[in-house]
């Protein structure tokens, strides 16, 4: 196929003082779909422009800079690779970014065709297109529609184009939107990312465990998360072996030395993931894993913990969202008990394994009495917990959160919003009875109490650094001093 595309990872948003080495992730949604191109003769390239350019960081204003190439740089691969089509995919924040590279690429080559996709382009497709100077959109997971597109835009009929399930694009200024219909149910049918494309230098050189992702989609329906929406609502889990089998090839082929699975619920079924932990350490690879994602609380065993400690596994991000159980059950929807949940967190003390608790603040519902509900549990609970992370209820487009939010004027209509400044640190929206001063004064207070329980010379930061980046240093640094008798 006499054909080029190219694929771009655009910059991260990095807030002023904060580094973001832990964000560069190699773009393995993207690999997926390059794999699904390369496979029909498309020859197929990847940007991943924070991996091209580390060390470089600009402004975007007072208190947030992009990192990674430049426009400069970029129209400059662009242009020494020739593609015929332009693939973009991000996350909510990038929106604005996304935005100016598809306007700097059709002001420098007016012709060259921009599809956009990812999650927020497939939370809000309309909106996307409307705002975008790009030619089509991808509702949801991509392999399947983009290489339709391709093979369509290489044949030149456009009424192909044009019935693409889960395609929208542009057509006598309207916004044409297909409805997704057609799911991938056996992921095992799914070649491996194309990981050739990747800059492995610059990752390597940073410790960046290579992703790896063993289900799509899942189960449960929190109101603040998006998975069902990209990925949809039935979970699908891979085979064990052909797992394995991919993570023996990124260890002794790529020769990474720690790897992550970035499902959004790896242990939907814990028998699976039980096995698959089996099967990787009967070929005894030699490297570390890290669930960056963590576990959903309800399915975890014993045995399941057992068998990810003997792959490497140094600790588990546990997301018990809250301590009230009318905002953890009916408002966030985990559905899952506080006594399943302590059950847990004892279970990873008993098998010395470093227990993160990710906590949510800030959903409709909440007050200064469930806040004190949290602060109190945090107190009694720290010396259990390795580290804490205390988010703020971030109303992303594709969630039902967003959703209410949008209908009742807690958030501006999208065709205002470039959504730059839409992150899970710093309060959005504003509660009756809440205000986003106490709402953060309280996120705080549950930061420092955790510390003050664990004394000040807890090294929080190494932890966490153990945790993004698990080693066998990092291994013996935790068996040494955090589980010290």
């Amino acid at each position: 196929m006499n054909f080029k595309v190219l694929l771009i990872k655009p910059n991260i948003l990095a807030r002023k003082g904060f580094t973001s080495r832990g964000m560069m992730i190699p773009p393995i949604g993207l690999a997926y779909i390059a794999q699904s191109l390369i496979d029909i003769g498309c020859d197929t390239s990847i940007i991943d422009m924070v991996a091209e350019d580390p060390d470089n960081y600009w402004p975007l204003n007072e208190t947030h800079d992009f990192w990674g190439m430049g426009d400069d740089a970029l129209v400059k691969r662009i242009g020494e690779l020739e593609p015929d089509l332009i693939g973009i995919g991000g996350f909510t924040n990038q929106f604005g970014r996304i935005r100016d590279i598809a306007k700097i690429i059709k002001k420098r080559y007016g012709k060259l065709k921009i599809v956009i996709g990812g999650v927020h382009a497939t939370g809000l497709p309309r909106h996307t297109l409307e705002n975008i100077d790009a030619d089509y959109l991808i509702i949801g997971d991509g392999e399947k529609p983009m290489t339709d597109l391709v093979t369509a835009l290489h044949g030149g009929d456009m009424t192909v184009v044009e019935s693409i399930d889960g395609l929208c694009w542009k057509k006598n200024g309207s916004t044409i939107i297909n409805q997704r219909k057609y799911f991938n149910n056996d992921i095992d049918e799914l070649p491996w990312p194309g990981r050739a494309l990747f800059n492995h230098t610059q990752y390597k050189a940073h410790n960046v465990p290579m992703p790896l992702i063993t289900s799509r989609s899942c189960p449960l329906r929190c109101t603040f998360c998006g998975a069902h929406t990209i990925s949809g609502k039935k979970w699908r889990g891979r085979s064990p072996v052909d797992v394995a089998d991919e993570v023996e090839y990124v260890v002794k082929r790529l020769g990474y030395k720690s790897v992550a699975f970035y499902d959004d619920a790896a242990n939907v079924i814990s028998e699976r993931l039980v096995l698959i932990c089996e099967e990787i350490a009967r070929r005894k690879l030699d490297f570390r894993l890290t669930i960056p994602s963590g576990l959903i609380i309800k399915y975890i065993t014993e045995e399941l913990l057992l068998g990810l400690k003997k792959l490497g596994v140094i600790g588990i991000a546990l997301s018990i969202e809250h301590s009230d159980e009318q905002m953890r059950n009916n408002v966030i929807k985990k559905k899952v008990s506080m006594e399943k949940i302590e059950k847990v967190i004892d279970l990873c003390e008993k098998h010395k394994l470093l227990a993160l608790g990710n906590f949510v603040i800030g959903m409709p519902g909440e007050t200064e009495t469930t806040l004190q509900r949290l602060l109190t549990f945090i107190r009694e609970k720290s010396k259990k917990f390795s580290n804490i992370s205390v988010f703020v209820a971030t109303p992303f487009p594709g969630t039902e959160f967003y959703n209410q939010c949008l209908a009742n004027g807690l958030i501006e209509d999208p065709a205002k919003n470039d959504f730059l400044d839409l992150d899970t640190y710093t309060p959005s929206i504003s509660l009756k009875g809440l205000p986003l001063d106490t709402l953060l004064q309280y996120k705080n207070e549950m930061e420092r109490t955790f510390q003050m329980v664990r004394g000040p010379d807890y090294p929080s930061e190494r932890i966490r650094e153990i945790f993004r980046k698990p080693n066998d240093k990092g291994a013996r640094y935790v068996e040494k001093c955090y589980f010290a008798d």
